[in-house]
């Protein structure tokens, strides 16, 4: 939702703050100041109808008030997409509050500026210190340059048109929603090194058939591989200690996962295992269930 979208709801809000308290009441308000080309509006209108909108109005009390924001959003990404529960919760966060100015992230403060001078077509590529911040192109097979050091969140997000895409060695980080709704992928290599492949990085793939993580690596963050629908073969070399919970929820054709003796947590629970594949059973069930 645009800026203006917000300002317009918070000055309603201030205005008469009842309008929000009510849920059918707010439906009719949204109806009338939420344009319908907006894309989020029938998500909005969703999230009204399962009460998340009067919840937050009633019972956040700021925009510090963590544990109440995470309580809620905890509840709604039972059904929902975390993306999509994360932006409605906090469009009615804003239109509470007002705002909230947040400050773009450094990078140098996450990764060592690289001392390579990197070679690559700015038409196609934006990249900060390193980081491939966002991919602009429309090309099918992508080969990221030499040189980058990490994948930052969202930078492939929703290139339905992509089929395949080359992560060079160096790369150190993969970031949240990196290459989430590519729906188009259909394999993806990891190489040695990456230690860390964050939330949701590819969520969402439904043609992602194979995925292979090459040694060296270390974290692969919560439903890191989410709702790909067509995955069936998972290999995860020796490196990776630590797997998150929903990693591969709702993945409901995979028929094993190659698992390293380096792994020491999934879901938080404490595991001590050998080399092994496993196709069912408790560990395959922390791997793919809804914990």
């Amino acid at each position: 939702m645009s800026n203006e979208i917000i300002k317009t709801l918070h000055k309603l809000y201030v205005s008469n703050t009842s309008f929000f308290k009510n849920k059918s009441q707010l439906s009719t308000l949204l109806k009338r100041h939420v344009n319908d080309d907006y894309t989020y509006k029938t998500v909005l209108l969703e999230a009204v109808d399962l009460n998340v909108a009067t919840l937050i109005f009633n019972n956040v009390k700021s925009i510090s008030d963590v544990k109440t924001i995470n309580s809620i959003k905890e509840k709604l990404t039972l059904t929902w997409r975390e993306d999509l529960a994360d932006h409605v919760i906090d469009i009615f966060i804003q239109t509470k509050f007002g705002i909230i100015e947040r400050p773009k992230p450094s990078h140098k403060l996450l990764f060592e500026k690289p001392d390579i001078q990197i070679n690559y077509d700015n038409r196609i590529f934006d990249i900060i210190d390193g980081v491939l911040t966002k991919f602009k192109g429309y090309n099918e097979r992508v080969i990221i340059p030499q040189g980058v050091i990490a994948i930052g969140e969202k930078a492939f997000y929703h290139s339905t048109h992509l089929l395949s895409v080359t992560i060079p060695k160096g790369v150190v980080n993969i970031g949240k929603f990196a290459f989430a709704q590519c729906t188009n992928l259909s394999e993806i290599i990891i190489p040695e090194g990456v230690d860390t492949i964050e939330d949701c990085a590819f969520a969402w793939c439904s043609s992602l058939q194979t995925v292979v993580i090459q040694k060296d690596g270390n974290i692969i963050g919560k439903s890191a591989f989410m709702e790909c629908s067509n995955l069936k073969t998972v290999q995860i070399f020796e490196g990776v200690q630590t797997i998150d919970k929903c990693v591969f929820a709702w993945c409901d054709k995979l028929e094993f996962i190659e698992l390293p003796s380096s792994l020491k947590y999934i879901c938080d629970e404490k595991v001590l295992l050998s080399a092994s594949i496993v196709r069912s059973g408790p560990i395959w069930d922390l791997l793919t269930t809804i914990k």
